[in-house]
């Protein structure tokens, strides 16, 4: 009989959505951060809507910001 154990916690990949992605950028808020919620930005079109009303919901600063990063999106790409 062999037993397999189940490796812990700590070594199991973390798991993170989109949103929770994207407000732990904004709430970070460096340069990289901010450049890579760009390229999501770019890369998502579909799901601009769902986090935009997500950042709504939880906090007003960080909608503004992702506002303001839309278009900044747009101006670098023909969006």
């Amino acid at each position: 009989f062999l037993m397999i154990r189940r490796p812990p916690r700590s070594t199991l990949f973390p798991y993170t959505t989109l949103f929770d992605l994207v407000e732990l950028k904004l709430a970070a808020s460096r340069s990289q951060d901010l450049a890579d919620i760009i390229r999501l930005i770019q890369t998502n079109e579909d799901k601009i809507e769902t986090i935009r009303e997500h950042l709504k919901s939880i906090h007003v600063d960080y909608a503004t910001e992702f506002e303001r990063l839309i278009t900044r999106a747009k101006d670098e790409t023909d969006f």
